[in-house]
């Protein structure tokens, strides 16, 4: 929705405001129901297009406010422009857009004058319709069809999948066991071993190792069990 108006607005102001002491409450003699997603629905009641300019006609002439409604179109989006214009040159403009259901004449033509109705009566002040405060103006589904709405399910954890195991070869598991024989039964023993016998700053576990560095750290464990017979 967009509001434009001249540079002043203060004769223009006050013949609406006069206008509006004459205005009467509209009868809401038409009813419409809207469906929901859910199969239920509900209805309100409104005072369709002619029964507003038949309010508003005679009041508007006599305080010299034209009333001024023009067709919008951008894209799939319809428009209605309804200007209020004073005999002084002053105005006021508001603009509503709304999405047809389809771009049938038909569907394009409800929309027109459903903003029709809908911006002359919000410019004036009128009330055409039931308050819908609860409905689709501000929820997907009327307030009482949402307490019925059975109590969200909680979500089951992701379980996240566990790693294979590592099966070793007996080459490599009997290099453990060598290490073991060295004392190195304290945490992370391994990683501490293979950095201090190779000399490297990272460490790897024995399944990480190279073939060549498998072959070093195995000759370098025989040799430490050597020296310490």
């Amino acid at each position: 929705m967009s509001i434009e108006q001249s540079p002043e607005i203060g004769a223009i102001a006050g013949a609406i405001a006069e206008a509006q002491g004459k205005l009467k409450t509209l009868a809401k003699e038409r009813t419409v129901k809207i469906p929901t997603k859910s199969g239920t629905g509900y209805s309100y009641n409104y005072a369709d297009l002619v029964t507003v300019w038949n309010e508003i006609r005679p009041i508007c002439s006599a305080g010299k406010i034209a009333v001024i409604q023009l067709p919008l179109q951008d894209g799939e989006l319809v428009g209605v422009s309804t200007m209020l214009a004073h005999e002084s040159g002053q105005w006021i403009r508001s603009t509503l857009w709304a999405m047809p259901v389809d771009s049938t004449p038909q569907s394009v033509g409800s929309v027109v004058t459903y903003l029709r109705r809908y911006g002359l009566s919000a410019m004036l002040g009128l009330v055409a319709d039931d308050d819908t405060d609860g409905h689709s103006g501000y929820t997907t589904q009327p307030q009482a069809e949402q307490k019925q709405k059975p109590p969200a399910q909680a979500q089951k954890p992701i379980e996240k999948p566990q790693p294979a195991p590592v099966v070793l070869s007996d080459q490599q598991a009997a290099l453990k066991a060598d290490m073991k024989k060295l004392g190195a039964h304290h945490a992370g023993a391994e990683k501490a071993l293979v950095m201090k016998l190779l000399g490297t700053k990272g460490g790897k576990l024995v399944e990480e190792l190279t073939p060549d560095e498998f072959t070093l750290l195995e000759n370098q464990i025989i040799a430490a069990l050597e020296r310490a017979q």
